[in-house]
């Protein structure tokens, strides 16, 4: 509530949750990118440990997810999966080098984000 005094009179005034939301309308959506490692399904003949990589866009205010899927608590969309890498040893194994490429993608995820959210506050009030 904002209240301006006058020489006159005192007077009252309350925003209304419809000016609210036209006030924030010109706050841009600003998504928060994660990258996911799970186990992955593989048939009893492969032996050795097998997982998934993804990156995920989720809410701004979500928990960590819980599972790599559209349907975690939270979550816009997967962007990207990398599906059945052999967990290797080395930073050349399958694993290591798409867990590499999520956060090269997350973090330029981030910046076009940024970038956006930049570009649509000059216009606002």
């Amino acid at each position: 509530m904002n209240t301006t005094t006058n020489a006159a009179a005192t007077i009252e005034t309350t925003t209304t949750a419809t000016e609210e939301t036209k006030m924030n309308a010109c706050k841009p959506y600003t998504p928060k990118y994660v990258v996911k490692v799970s186990a992955a399904r593989m048939p009893a003949s492969c032996w050795g440990r097998y997982v998934r990589v993804g990156v995920m866009e989720m809410a701004a205010s979500a928990p960590a997810p819980a599972m790599l899927s559209a349907r975690a608590k939270g979550c816009r969309r997967v962007v990207e999966t990398w599906e059945r890498l052999h967990v290797g040893r080395t930073s050349r194994a399958s694993d290591a080098i798409a867990i590499a490429e999520a956060h090269a993608l997350a973090a330029a995820l981030r910046r076009r984000a940024a970038r956006h959210c930049d570009a649509a506050s000059v216009g606002c009030a």
